[in-house]
């Protein structure tokens, strides 16, 4: 029987959607083989909450100290997840809701690659579900095997993939101190070492989508909004010097940063409204930013 391990960290800011959380593992385990890998990030009192994880399915749980990076919470993660005995290895975060039928969904796509990908139901703060689908109308493909579709954005993140583990290369181990965008990071490292991944053909979680997520929700409504993405990315190219495509983003991404440090307030919401994070996945709103931003430059030039 093949056996899998849902792979959680867990903090105090999510607390209010560990019970949705519960309900979704519980759901996803039900006649199968499940444990559950965590990391404790922050969490206040967490023996009572490993307790109720506990009588679900298995808890294997190591402790952050205080103050870590997000990287360095997720490389501890890693590091759990490739000791464990299980044969795949689901990612989840705690304030989104993993599919019933998810561990089955990502059994059979592994057969045949390396690491698993699918879909996932958009949820609000409340749990009320937003009618549309994380990958509407962004031509996520079903296959991958070259590092090209992750270059300008990403949809493989820590709720929607799933890897085999003894796929799991060293190298990814080595996430860098300063990346945040952590998920992006694996996949293309995975991707560089050869790895293919395999889309499934439904949803395998809600993902939650409120102002607390790393990524935020809605629109970018300040300068200092986008300039942190800017920064995310930038941080994500920077991980991968070797790589020339990687240089060349990261350097257009600096150059469209020094410009965004110096537009008026006018400039700044003509280019905000231009380029709406809402339309595709993580972070391809950039393009379209660039793409406003050059347009921008033009019109200048022509006064």
């Amino acid at each position: 029987m093949t056996t899998f391990a849902v792979c959680t960290t867990l903090y105090e800011a999510a607390r209010a959607f560990l019970p949705a959380y519960m309900a979704g593992l519980r759901q996803a385990s039900a006649g199968e083989d499940v444990s559950l890998i965590v990391v404790v990030d922050d969490l206040s009192e967490p023996a009572a909450v490993l307790s109720e994880l506990g009588a679900i399915c298995p808890v294997s749980a190591v402790y952050a100290a205080e103050g870590e990076t997000p990287a360095r919470i997720r490389r501890r993660l890693f590091a759990e997840a490739i000791v464990s005995s299980a044969d795949i290895l689901i990612f989840v975060d705690m304030d989104d809701v993993l599919a019933p039928d998810a561990p089955g969904l990502y059994a059979y796509a592994v057969e045949n690659a390396q690491f698993a990908y699918g879909d996932m139901n958009l949820i609000d703060a409340t749990g009320q579900v937003l009618g549309r689908r994380f990958f509407d109308d962004a031509h996520v493909p079903w296959r991958i095997e070259g590092v090209e579709t992750l270059l300008d954005r990403n949809f493989l993140g820590l709720s929607n993939t799933a890897i085999r583990r003894d796929a799991m290369p060293d190298a990814a181990f080595s996430v860098p101190d300063d990346v945040i965008a952590v998920d992006w990071w694996l996949f293309t490292t995975l991707l560089m070492t050869g790895c293919k991944g395999q889309r499934v053909p439904q949803a395998v979680s809600d993902y939650r989508t409120y102002g607390a997520n790393t990524l935020g929700a809605g629109g970018l409504s300040s300068r200092a909004d986008l300039l942190r993405f800017l920064e995310i990315a930038r941080r994500h190219y920077q991980a991968f010097p070797g790589s020339a495509p990687h240089l060349l983003r990261r350097a257009r991404l600096e150059s469209l940063a020094n410009e965004v440090s110096g537009w008026t307030a006018h400039q700044l919401a003509v280019t905000l409204a231009g380029a709406d994070r809402s339309q595709g996945v993580w972070f391809e709103f950039l393009g379209r930013l660039q793409s406003v931003g050059k347009d921008m430059a033009s019109m200048r030039e022509a006064v």
